[in-house]
């Protein structure tokens, strides 16, 4: 996701796609490190 953000920022268009069919809540968590926060925004 942080790649297809990255390049829709600069100019290409891009799709992202889930190979799951439901998403459901497992329990997980992830965690973003300052810079990552600093790419997304």
């Amino acid at each position: 996701m942080c790649a297809a953000l990255a390049l829709e920022k600069s100019g290409y268009q891009t799709e992202v796609y889930e190979a799951v069919s439901v998403i459901k809540p497992v329990g997980a968590a992830i965690s973003i490190w300052p810079n990552g926060v600093k790419s997304l925004n």
